[in-house]
């Protein structure tokens, strides 16, 4: 998890009224964005789990297939994994995720004692990406994910859209990787 460890690509030197013709397009194209609905941490972390490699309307199916079969994360943890998988199917890759978020569940409750992430809130940016790397199956998209819509923390998911156009705009080099890019 250090920034050290990820090589690193010289940024394009972007003026920022280069950037500012970029943001006013967006804005312009697609409004301004308006804060959304913030999630608690753990339900962030789980929530992206469930967006990786799917689309945003698989994902909502599988998030409340998985809400209104478990009443808490007491019973995400303690299900079976089949009976995770099942009710996240429609999101696709359901038997990893299944278990990546029943490992990630059961990490949080003995690393805080309790299935609550809010402790990361007090803390800095490079420590909660240190804390959330360490779990298994859990990337910088969704670490960056967690922080940004949920902890408040100046961060930038990177997903394949995203990577794309940034690259396209001359954002991020085009030789950079995704990790690169998400520094």
């Amino acid at each position: 998890g250090s920034v050290d460890a990820v090589p690193t690509v010289a940024a394009p030197r972007l003026r920022p009224a280069g950037i500012l013709r970029i943001i006013r397009a967006l804005e312009t194209t697609y409004g301004r964005p308006t804060g959304g609905e913030r999630k608690a941490p753990l339900s962030e972390l789980i929530f992206t789990i469930l967006s990786q490699n799917t689309n945003d309307v698989n994902r909502d199916r599988a998030w409340a297939s998985l809400r209104a079969a478990f009443p808490s994360w007491e019973a995400i943890a303690g299900a079976p994994r089949r009976g995770i998988e099942a009710a996240i199917r429609v999101g696709g890759l359901a038997p990893t995720k299944s278990r990546v978020i029943r490992e990630a569940l059961r990490r949080v409750l003995r690393d805080q004692g309790r299935y609550s992430l809010d402790a990361l809130a007090s803390r800095g940016m490079q420590e909660v990406e240190d804390y959330l790397e360490s779990f298994k199956g859990v990337g910088l998209k969704t670490i960056r994910c967690v922080q940004v819509f949920s902890l408040g923390q100046p961060a930038f998911p990177v997903d394949t859209h995203i990577f794309r156009i940034t690259k396209r705009l001359g954002l991020v080099p085009t030789k950079a990787t995704r990790e690169a890019a998400h520094r």
